[in-house]
């Protein structure tokens, strides 16, 4: 835009705007030189930003720190064509925010109702706003607010209705004006423990108002649940060319491919002609994976099958790995006669992430109805891949995802009395 002296953090001796509107990934890459812009940039860019003010990041303030009173809102793109709103004077507008947060599955976060100007003002004794959220992956804690260091005093009335799942309404009057900017109140909000990895909650106002003349102008916010992600691989042990009394061991591997830490409790074996080495409870970091050795000694000639079941905090809840045997001399496929699956199981798919194409493997100890659909993580329904009366034995599908986008989806193995997830990643 004309500035020949690119300026960024640390950059001494260099003139610059008093303040310019930066890339929506806060990286500088355009003034660092260290490329012409990417998926980050411009707003709202990768991360979704849509706002640009003195409490986003990047910000809006000056390069000194101090408000320049400069806020872009409302940012959005149609057809290549930018669409905003520029504010500069707030002395009649009160900006309400919620920001994008990320929160741990099975913990609290707290989430702030932010005043994004002064409010000193406007004269504010009451306020009355509603906020949404998806209560199938966040739920309120006990409290559901807290008011320790934000505007609304505590000396203030406060009526809190959470009585309608996925909604808190607050209603709230003081003798004492508000006075200056920040936080009205924070919302504590806990991700239910079954949420899985980067699935997102809106926060949105359904509606904010407050006895004055000023204009009230809304920002909604996100959470985005982090968790871990248990794949086993192979999730099909075969025990091959044995002869009985002959010893033999094979691995698999745990890997987390969530963005915090798995934890693993035990890895239980239905039989006892099977076994591992996992003896105790272990920590999976995000991106790592842990070794389990399987170990069986056929005691004569026969087929020999087991589920070994993984217990641990993911939140698509218990992993399996199938461990059996080809026969001892002959190679005869499982699912026939003497060689079903002891229960029902739905593995992860492989390859996971994939490109293209992917192979769920599921097997049933009888016939049954059911299906094996797949959904996008909005809970919607992308592919069917089996429906109807399904036979006992062991079953393998191909998934062509080349016509979906790159993302997260769940397969579901469902019928009248049973419901097994796998999460599978796509990748373009």
């Amino acid at each position: 835009m004309g500035n020949t002296q690119q300026w960024f953090p640390g950059l001494p001796g260099a003139s610059h705007y008093r303040v310019a509107l930066e890339q929506a990934d806060g990286l500088w890459s355009l003034e660092h030189n260290s490329n012409q812009g990417d998926n980050g940039d411009p707003f709202p860019g990768a991360f979704g930003r849509v706002l640009f003010s003195s409490l986003t990041v990047p910000n809006s303030r000056a390069y000194n720190g101090t408000d320049t009173e400069v806020s872009v809102r409302r940012v959005a793109f149609t057809d290549g064509n930018a669409v905003t709103s520029l504010v500069v004077d707030t002395s009649n507008l009160l900006f309400a925010v919620l920001p994008m947060d990320s929160v741990t599955a099975d913990s609290v976060t707290v989430v702030p109702v932010a005043a994004e100007n002064s409010v000193t003002a406007l004269d504010i004794t009451a306020l009355d706003f509603a906020v949404l959220y998806d209560s199938a992956l966040v739920s309120l804690d006990t409290p559901a607010y807290d008011l320790t260091g934000n505007l609304i005093p505590e000396t203030w009335n406060l009526t809190v209705d959470t009585g309608t799942p996925g909604r808190i309404h607050v209603a709230a009057t003081g003798d004492v004006a508000l006075d200056g900017a920040g936080n009205f109140l924070a919302l504590r909000f806990r991700a239910l423990p079954t949420a899985v990895d980067h699935s997102l909650s809106p926060l949105r106002f359904e509606s904010f108002t407050y006895p004055g003349t000023a204009l009230i102008d809304t920002t909604n916010g996100s959470l985005r649940v982090l968790a871990p992600d248990l794949v086993a691989y192979p999730a099909d042990l075969v025990f091959d060319s044995l002869t009985p009394g002959q010893p033999m061991q094979l691995p698999f591997v745990m890997r987390n491919y969530g963005q915090t830490w798995l934890r693993v409790d035990s890895v239980v074996c239905q039989t006892s002609r099977f076994t591992t080495d996992f003896d105790s409870v272990r920590l999976v970091e995000s991106r790592h994976w842990i070794p389990v050795r399987v170990n069986f000694t056929p005691p004569d000639s026969g087929l020999y099958s087991d589920t070994l079941t993984i217990y641990s905090n993911n939140p698509l809840g218990v992993v399996r790995v199938v461990a059996r045997t080809l026969g001892l001399g002959s190679a005869v496929e499982l699912g026939q006669a003497g060689a079903l699956p002891v229960e029902l199981y739905l593995s992860p798919n492989y390859p996971n992430p994939f490109n293209a194409t992917t192979v769920f493997r599921f097997g049933l100890p009888t016939a049954t109805r059911g299906s094996l659909r797949l959904y996008d993580i909005l809970g919607r329904e992308v592919a069917t891949l089996a429906d109807g009366v399904l036979s006992a034995g062991e079953h393998r599908l191909v998934w062509d995802g080349s016509h979906c986008a790159a993302g997260v989806y769940l397969a579901v193995l469902s019928g009248d009395n049973f419901r097994v997830v796998q999460k599978a990643v796509l990748l373009k």
